[in-house]
């Protein structure tokens, strides 16, 4: 009887083993994934780039300034919008905390 427990322990200590070299594995292949899938985006960027820039209608620096004037613009929408959520934010703390005040005042 205290034999056939002992089996037990050491089948589930087995079990045990195994799930966990499994979730190991899982966790490397998934991490591994990842990294190939921003290596691949990498790599298309920068092919994509060089195409881009081998096959522009324009000379050189009109392609970079075009370039550059897009990339600004861009970065000024994405300010913009980061600002709006930030003042959206700030009055909806600042509705909330009224709210809490007022409630505490009751």
């Amino acid at each position: 009887m205290a034999r056939d427990k002992d089996i037990d322990l050491v089948d589930d200590d087995e079990e045990q083993f195994e799930e966990d070299e499994l979730e190991e594995l899982e966790d490397v292949g998934a991490a591994r994934g990842v990294v190939g899938f921003i290596g691949g985006l990498m790599l298309g960027a920068l092919i994509g780039a060089g195409l881009a820039l081998l096959l522009a209608p324009d000379r050189g620096y009109v392609t970079r300034r075009r370039i550059r004037t897009r990339f600004e613009d861009a970065r000024d929408d994405a300010k913009d919008q980061i600002d709006d959520w930030r003042g959206s934010a700030e009055r909806e703390f600042k509705r909330g905390r009224r709210k809490v005040q007022q409630k505490l005042k009751r």
